[in-house]
């Protein structure tokens, strides 16, 4: 007989995701990628208009994807969870305005 308990299976269990575990991977990840070394260019991964990419600067356009990467894979965990699943496009445009916001704060550290 097959069991499915993880440590039976000797398989690690997967911690589960919490709002509070979400923002705080966010945060770190931010963190290092705000303060670590000054490389040459950031990668304009979500294809940001050149204008807007360079007004963000190296710190905003770091915050940038990093809050895209969050934000877009975890809806459930942002929005009320008695509320409709928001249609991908404009699930995407929200996560595009937070974004956006969280550059332009960061421009100012």
């Amino acid at each position: 007989m097959t069991s499915t308990n993880s440590k039976a299976s000797g398989k690690k269990a997967q911690p589960k995701k919490t709002v509070t575990s979400i923002i705080s991977k966010a945060a770190k990840e931010a963190g290092n990628l705000i303060f670590s070394p000054k490389s040459k260019e950031v990668e304009n991964r979500y294809s940001v208009p050149a204008r807007l990419w360079k007004g963000f600067g190296q710190a905003g356009q770091k915050v940038f994807n990093g809050t895209m990467d969050q934000t877009i894979k975890n809806q459930e965990f942002i929005n009320d969870p008695k509320a409709p699943k928001i249609p991908e496009a404009q699930w995407k445009c929200i996560c595009w305005n937070i974004a956006c916001s969280a550059a332009w704060e960061a421009k100012k550290i």
